[in-house]
């Protein structure tokens, strides 16, 4: 599984998304809102897409509590798995490089990589910080364009629950 996925509405699940669902209800009111529309885009939006992820997202979601992880993991085994070839992995440590991610915050470069390399419509996350962020996705946009490489379009849950009514 190599080869590039054709881009048939296909959807890259980076590990905050599967957190945010699962994760019992935050008191802030931010987190609280962010948990509140993932759980509203998996719920409702979830099977309009077909759902990848990759090794680096399953390692991630398997950490920490037993319990929390035990469900984050449930809800990633609805997604395919992406292989880790070693294009992906070259990718994945250029783009850390490239983009200034701190060596302790390297998946987020793999989910890059993945989403990438793979040719994911879409790379869903909450991590606004190193993915879901104007600032990366011009740098991404611009090394993709003079690389000639698939370029995904990075954002949030928020970003893509179809709206009740119109404005």
């Amino acid at each position: 599984m190599g080869d590039p996925i054709e881009p048939l509405s296909s959807v890259y699940l980076e590990t905050s998304v599967v957190s945010y669902a699962t994760a019992r209800l935050s008191r802030d009111p931010l987190i609280r809102g962010h948990q509140e529309l993932t759980r509203r885009w998996w719920d409702g939006s979830r099977h309009s897409y077909h759902l990848f992820t990759s090794p680096a997202t399953v390692s991630e979601a398997g950490e920490g509590d037993p319990e929390e992880a035990r469900k984050r993991l449930e809800y990633l085994a609805e997604a395919d798995t992406l292989e880790a070839v070693p294009r992906v992995l070259a990718l994945a440590a250029e783009l850390k490089t490239f983009l200034h991610i701190p060596e302790k915050k390297g998946p987020d470069a793999a989910h890059l990589a993945f989403a990438v390399h793979y040719h994911m419509v879409y790379l869903l996350t909450w991590n606004c910080a190193h993915l879901a962020n104007e600032m990366v996705r011009r740098a991404l946009a611009d090394l993709c364009r003079e690389r000639e490489l698939w370029m995904p379009i990075i954002c949030t849950p928020e970003e893509m629950i179809r709206p009740e009514k119109e404005c």
